[in-house]
């Protein structure tokens, strides 16, 4: 009778499980697969984001099963291992580990653990997202979506699949899995599900659940087999939701960000001759893509400028602007890309540090404090150099702007007939100032920037502060002496500002000197 009943059981537990199994296939709510949306060159990198999460997921998982089991079965709490293996809890912490939860009934317990699980899958899963969505900025053209759309996809599709994984999570949360099946190719299945697992009552109780908690019928067991499965999505979704809203959030957020950055401004080449296709639609590209609102005015002038006189000459864009264009629309993109991992790391540390809290003020958190401490300190060193990084693209943005003005004023006094210049310029010129003398540093920064246009202002200290170090008897890479600095890199830490006008009045020297 006890074989047949344990058959009944295990015929309306696995009849429960395909049940499940079939609605998560059609539910609604489920993402595209990660597959058909991603082109084949950008799969292998999508794989390894997909690994990392999976990897990381595994780990929360298997931290939270053992702590709520332990704390489910205190008595356990000191043993060296559990359920055959190694227990995660610190050997120093074991003897006194579970006296923080006196006092807490099982649903208490029980509650607090699946909140830990999602608020710890809220804070991983920004990571996936921002990498997801990197990618898609970059390789946005090879896409059938939209880049942040793209992003968002993949990502709750990772979110999607714990929920074939998550039931089971709740179950070993619970109990240990006891091998009552003979195992072989037709229960293999069963066995695999559990499908014999029934949920305690005080896993619907107050404060997990709506049920009163009542302490003498807490670990009694539900008879329904569809009935658990009905508790174990509800929970499922309970501990995925946040997860999933932070995705939502972060989406939206990046469509703020991108929608509030403007479009370049290149009217000004249509008032020339139409460009050739092939310029046409880099032109067209940049138009799309959004960057950095800038507070100078002069990031908003058009490539080039209508000479009054230049009448039937002006046929086509001055190569040189647009060039310096160009440059201008790749330094907004990586200004919009350091600004994306900033925003990244700002939301990790705001993670950290509700964890954190909850870690002094309850004293129930699986890291701590200190730990906690040390990581928001990292992200922080994380994020001050990623400022500084982009301030350095900043900064490079301005002198290339105001190389992109000279060049425009110089195309457009080229274009003046002769005969509108003034008869007497010296009656209305102005005496020039006695040019000063350059430091010996300048020339060495003038062969630098020649080599590598687009070097980074930290990279350029860098790079003439090694010089100097290896020739620290002659003056040619040291900074002017009016710095009173050391190094350049030394001055760059103080004063940023005046790196970047020295490199400013080199790129103008370069730009009025070509060759």
């Amino acid at each position: 009778m006890a074989d047949q009943e344990f058959e009944r059981i295990v015929q309306e537990g696995m009849a429960a499980l395909k049940k499940s199994r079939e609605r998560l296939k059609a539910d609604w709510d489920k993402p595209r697969d990660w597959e058909e949306i991603t082109p084949e060159p950008l799969k292998p990198a999508v794989m390894h984001i997909r690994r990392e999460f999976e990897t990381a997921a595994w780990q929360l998982s298997e931290q939270v099963e053992c702590v709520c089991y332990l704390c489910l079965h205190p008595e356990l709490t000191t043993s060296p291992t559990y359920k055959g293996g190694p227990n995660l809890i610190q050997a120093d912490l074991r003897e006194t580990w579970h006296l923080q939860f006196e006092g807490m009934t099982e649903s208490e317990r029980f509650a607090h653990w699946t909140k830990q699980y999602g608020q710890l899958l809220k804070k991983n899963v920004a990571v996936p997202l921002n990498a997801f969505l990197k990618i898609g900025l970059a390789q946005e053209s090879q896409l059938p979506l939209p880049a942040v759309e793209w992003a968002k996809t993949l990502t709750q599709g990772l979110l999607f699949s714990l929920r074939w994984t998550v039931p089971h999570l709740i179950k070993k949360m619970c109990d240990e899995q006891e091998n009552k099946l003979d195992l072989d190719i037709s229960t293999f299945d069963a066995w695999s599900g559990w499908v014999y697992w029934r949920a305690p009552r005080f896993v619907f109780m107050q404060p997990s659940g709506n049920a009163p908690y009542d302490a003498a019928t807490a670990w009694q067991r539900a008879e329904d087999a569809e009935f658990t499965e009905q508790l174990l999505r509800g929970l499922t979704s309970k501990m995925l939701d946040p997860a999933w809203f932070n995705v939502d959030k972060l989406a939206g957020e990046a469509y703020v960000a991108l929608a509030s950055t403007p479009a370049i401004d290149l009217s000004g080449l249509h008032h020339q001759k139409p460009m050739a296709q092939s310029e046409s639609d880099v032109a067209q590209r940049d138009l799309e893509l959004p960057v950095r609102q800038q507070q100078d005015n002069t990031n908003e002038l058009p490539l080039i400028h209508s000479a009054p006189h230049q009448g039937a000459r002006s046929a086509s864009p001055d190569p040189v602007a647009v060039a310096v264009q160009n440059e201008a629309n790749d330094i907004r993109r990586r200004i919009r890309h350091f600004e994306a991992k900033i925003a990244a790391i700002e939301t990790q540390i705001g993670a950290l540090q509700q964890s954190m809290a909850q870690a002094i003020v309850q004293g129930k958190s699986t890291f701590r404090p200190g730990d906690i401490q040390k990581a928001i300190w990292r992200l922080h060193e994380d994020k001050k150099e990623l400022e500084f990084r982009r301030d350095d693209w900043q900064l490079n943005l301005n002198s290339v702007m105001s190389s992109l003005k000279v060049t425009q004023d110089v195309s457009e006094n080229r274009a003046v007939a002769p005969s509108t210049l003034p008869s007497s310029p010296v009656s209305n010129s102005r005496k020039k100032r006695t040019a000063r003398t350059k430091a010996p540093c300048f020339d060495a920064a003038v062969t630098l920037l020649r080599k590598d246009p687009k070097l980074p202002l930290v990279e350029f200290c860098r790079e003439i502060d090694f010089k100097a170090a290896q020739y620290p008897s002659g003056q040619k890479y040291k900074p002017p002496v009016s710095w009173n600095a050391r190094t350049f890199y030394d001055q760059y830490r103080v004063r940023s500002n005046t790196v970047s006008r020295f490199l400013s009045e080199v790129r103008k020297h370069i730009a009025a000197h070509p060759s």
